[in-house]
């Protein structure tokens, strides 16, 4: 038997096979696809300075950056949602500051975000520590270069006289948990302090960020009141959770004689109850800004962990690609 009665099913007994014509439409159409780049907005960074060791720099909004300590205090979500709906409160009651104070400002993330979108303001950061008040300043001198559009107290909110002025606009990012000290009884001094919720972490610049070893949410209110102005907006988070820090605030603004305009409760997962909340307030006086009842909520991640739409609407709005 012959293998040309059983030809190959491959050439079919030619020996070869024929050359598959290419899809010149499907080539063309491909040709023409172009690659869309997305370029933060804003301004670009004057790229002033380098970082120390144990430090490394960092995306911030836009093409800002920041000085962040490996293993230190970092900026996180609580951050960027206060600096949004900062924004968000301005636009809707159309106030457009022309200047900014940021209480407790920490390494300068919520100052510069603020700053960022507010490009005519001019904006003042208080830190009580040294190395986060240095790393803040390094930080805007790295963006902006000299320019004094943008600065850093180092000092404590309680003392007002840190700085004396008033401010359109003040935000705020208070640690949320409260610390217990035990006193020596016979000279009355704090011989140890205890976290009242979870653990003290080990690094030195991350504590007093968490905890409240210079108050918290109700000593915020209070230099919110002493340096804002009378038709001027408080934008300030403060935790919710197991810690219940909710009642805190309503009692921190009532004591301020402050009250609360809008808030909004924000969800890690939409399948996990409120994290933090973020609050707009104003002095209890100014009847010029209405408040709303209801309160909005933003959902950051679905059960599986991607991000929703609406949060990855809110990155774009602060200059950050999803």
């Amino acid at each position: 038997m012959h293998s040309k009665d059983f030809p190959c099913t491959v050439c079919h007994g030619n020996g070869r096979t024929k050359r598959k014509q290419k899809n010149t439409q499907r080539h063309q159409l491909q040709r023409k696809k172009k690659i869309v780049r997305v370029y933060p907005p804003g301004s670009k960074p004057v790229c002033f300075g380098n970082a120390l060791s144990g430090e490394e720099l960092c995306s911030l909004v836009g093409h800002w950056r920041i000085f962040q300590q490996i293993g230190g205090h970092r900026w996180s979500t609580d951050d960027l949602v206060t600096a949004w709906y900062a924004g968000i409160i301005c636009e809707r009651y159309k106030l457009t500051p022309k200047t900014h104070l940021d209480l407790g400002c920490g390494i300068g993330s919520v100052l510069m975000m603020v700053s960022w979108q507010f490009e005519n303001a001019t904006s003042i950061g208080i830190e009580a520590q040294k190395l986060s008040a240095q790393m803040a300043g390094r930080s805007i001198r790295y963006n902006i270069g000299n320019s004094t559009r943008i600065s850093v107290l180092h000092g404590d909110i309680r003392d007002n006289s840190t700085v004396n002025d008033y401010f359109d606009l003040i935000t705020g990012t208070p640690p949320y948990f409260k610390v217990k000290y035990e006193k020596n009884g016979e000279t009355g001094r704090i011989k140890l302090a205890k976290p009242g919720y979870g653990a003290l972490p080990s690094c030195e610049q991350s504590a007093p960020a968490r905890y409240e070893f210079r108050g918290g949410i109700e000593e915020y209110c209070l230099a919110a009141k002493s340096h804002l102005k009378k038709d001027g907006i408080f934008v300030v988070c403060e935790g919710l959770g197991p810690h219940m820090n909710e009642k805190r605030v309503l009692q921190g603004a009532m004591k301020a004689d402050l009250k609360i305009l809008q808030v909004i409760n924000v969800q890690g997962r939409e399948d996990k109850p409120p994290l933090f909340g973020v609050y707009a307030m104003t002095h209890t006086e100014n009847d010029s800004f209405k408040p709303r009842e209801e309160i909005e909520k933003l959902i950051v991640r679905h059960k599986g962990g991607k991000r929703t739409s609406e949060y990855e609407k809110l990155m774009l709005q602060m200059g950050i690609p999803p």
